[in-house]
C-alpha cells in the first residue's frame, strides 16, 4: 500500500481519523496538511510495482560538505564560488571537503549547458553530489517554462529576455535527461537531511513506499492524473472550472483587478500536495488569501514556511526559495508572492529550533542584473559549510550563520524517525561537528561590476 499526504479535501488518514480532526500542527493560524492519505492502489490508480528509479534518497558521504544552493545556469558565478572555497580545477579540495549541489542548476543563466556538464563531471569524478530541482524535472516532463528554452531551442520570444545565452546541442539532449534522471530527490545522513524545497513527512511516507524501476518524468505524471481523478471525483475540477470560465483570459494580465478564485486555489493547493514529488521539489502550498500575480500570471495558492512547523533533531538544508542577501526587488524579478523570509536575517538558521536553512540567495536573477552593468550584484551564489555551518559567497564574503540549533553528537543513535529515513546501512558521522565555525563579517565588495576572481577555476 502507497500512502501519499492529501490536503484537507480528503476523508481519510493515515491513523484512520477523519480529515476534520486536529490532527495536523498550525502553521500561522492554518492547517497546512493535514497526514491525511490517499491508498495509490485504488481502483483508479495505475501505480504498479518496478515504475520508480532507484536512488530517490540516497545516503551523503561522511565528511565535510559544502552545500552549494540554485545554480541556475550562471556558470561565472559557479567557477568564482568554486575557487574562493579553496577547489582546484578537478574539484579537490585539500581538507576533503565534499561539494553537494541542491539542484536547479539550470535555467534563466547564460549557461545552462555549462554548469551540467560541469556538474555531471564532478560527480562522475566522485567529487560531488546532486538532487533534483523543480526546474530540472520541468525539463524530463517535457514542460516549456520561462527561461528554459535554451534546451528546447525553439527560440521563443518570452524567453528571448534571458538571452544572450549558450544552447544546448540537441544531440547532447538525450544525455542530459538521463544525468537528471539519475538524480535523487534526497540525501541524508544521520546528522543532516537534503531536499531542494521541503522536507515533508507524509511526502517522505509515500517515497518511501514507492517500488522501483521507471522514469521520474512518467512517475510526476501519474501522480498528478491520479490525483486529478480523485479531485474530480469530489467535485473540485469542476468549481475551478466555472470559477476560471469568466477570468482565464485575464491570468496574464498583471493590471487586472482579478478576485480571490477560491476553488482555483483550493485545486491548486491540492494538486501541490497530493503529488510527493512536487512537494519535495517545489514546497508546501495552500490556497492564498488573496490572489497575487508572479512569474507571469495570477496565482490563487501560495508557499508556505513549513520550517516554521519542522521541530526534529536532524537539521535540513533546501535551496528553492529566492533568499536575499542583500535587499532585492522582488516584483522586478518577478516574484510577487509574499516574502517567506521578510524580517528575517540572510544568515539565519529557520523554524523553532533552528534546524533548516535556505541557501539559496536569489542568483537566478543575475541575469536581469547584468542589464544595469555599472551596478553591482545584490544577488549571490552561495555554499553553506557542514559541518561548521558557514557560509561561502560567489563574490568573495564569508559569514557565520546565527540562530543555529546543535547537531545530533557524534555515538549517538539516531532517533526512530531518523533512521527511517537513512538507506539501508547508511552510516552516521564519524567525528563530532564543529561548533565554533564562525567567520569574520563580510569582506568589502567595492561598488560597480563584480571583478572575476584572480584565481577562478578553468575547468
Amino acid at each position: 500500500m502507497l500512502f501519499i499526504g492529501l490536503p484537507k479535501s480528503v476523508e481519510r488518514c493515515i491513523c484512520g481519523a477523519s480529515s476534520g480532526a486536529s490532527v495536523a500542527r498550525p502553521v500561522a493560524g492554518r492547517r497546512v496538511c493535514p497526514p491525511v492519505a490517499l491508498l495509490v492502489s485504488h481502483p483508479g490508480a495505475i501505480m504498479t510495482q518496478k515504475e520508480l528509479g532507484e536512488g530517490m534518497i540516497e545516503t551523503l558521504p561522511d565528511g565535510p560538505l559544502d552545500i552549494v544552493g540554485d545554480v541556475h545556469g550562471e556558470l561565472d558565478a559557479l567557477l568564482a564560488l568554486l575557487a574562493v572555497a579553496g577547489y582546484d580545477e578537478q574539484g579537490r579540495h585539500p581538507d576533503g571537503r565534499h561539494l553537494v549541489f541542491l539542484g536547479d542548476l539550470v535555467d534563466r543563466g547564460p549557461d545552462s549547458p555549462g554548469v551540467v556538464r560541469l556538474v555531471q563531471r564532478l560527480i562522475d569524478g566522485g567529487r560531488a553530489s546532486c538532487i533534483l530541482g523543480n526546474h530540472e524535472l520541468n525539463l524530463l516532463r517535457g514542460e516549456r517554462k520561462a527561461g528554459n528554452d535554451w534546451f528546447w531551442n525553439e527560440n521563443t520570444a518570452h524567453d528571448r529576455r534571458y538571452h544572450p545565452w549558450n544552447w544546448a546541442d540537441p544531440a547532447a539532449g538525450p544525455e542530459m535527461l538521463a544525468f537528471f534522471e539519475r538524480l535523487p530527490l534526497a540525501l541524508v545522513r544521520s546528522d543532516l537531511r537534503i531536499v531542494h524545497a521541503a522536507w515533508h513527512e507524509p511526502s517522505m511516507v509515500a517515497l518511501s513506499a514507492l517500488p522501483t524501476g521507471g522514469d521520474f518524468g512518467e512517475l510526476f505524471t501519474r501522480l498528478d492524473d491520479d490525483a486529478d481523478r480523485l479531485l474530480e471525483s469530489r467535485g473540485v475540477v469542476a468549481q475551478a472550472k466555472h470559477e476560471k470560465a469568466t477570468w482565464r483570459h485575464h491570468f496574464a494580465d498583471p493590471e487586472v483587478d482579478m478576485p480571490m478564485l477560491h476553488a482555483v486555489g483550493q485545486l491548486d493547493e491540492d494538486r501541490q500536495m497530493l503529488n510527493p514529488v512536487r512537494v519535495l521539489t517545489s514546497g508546501v502550498e495552500r490556497r492564498a488569501a488573496q490572489p497575487f500575480f508572479a512569474s507571469g500570471q495570477w496565482r490563487f495558492a501560495e508557499r508556505v514556511r513549513w520550517w516554521d512547523d519542522y521541530t526534529d533533531d536532524v537539521p535540513v538544508v533546501v535551496g528553492h526559495y529566492w533568499r536575499q542577501f542583500l535587499p532585492l526587488d522582488r516584483k522586478a524579478l518577478g516574484k510577487g508572492d509574499p516574502d517567506l523570509f521578510d524580517g528575517v536575517s540572510p544568515r539565519a538558521w529557520l523554524g523553532p529550533r533552528g534546524r533548516v536553512f535556505c541557501v539559496d540567495f536569489s542568483v537566478g536573477g543575475r541575469w536581469q542584473e547584468r542589464k544595469s552593468p555599472d551596478t553591482a550584484p545584490r544577488s549571490r551564489l552561495g555554499l553553506l559549510r557542514w559541518p561548521e555551518k558557514t557560509l561561502v559567497l560567489d563574490t568573495g564574503e564569508m559569514v557565520g550563520t546565527v540562530g543555529r540549533g546543535s547537531a545530533p553528537r557524534a555515538g549517538r543513535t539516531a532517533p526512530a524517525r531518523c533512521r527511517a529515513w537513512l538507506p539501508a546501512g547508511a552510516a552516521g558521522p564519524r567525528s563530532r561537528p564543529r561548533s565554533d565555525g564562525q567567520l569574520p563579517l563580510p569582506l568589502h565588495v567595492p561598488p560597480g561590476p563584480l571583478p572575476r576572481p584572480a584565481a577562478v577555476l578553468r575547468w
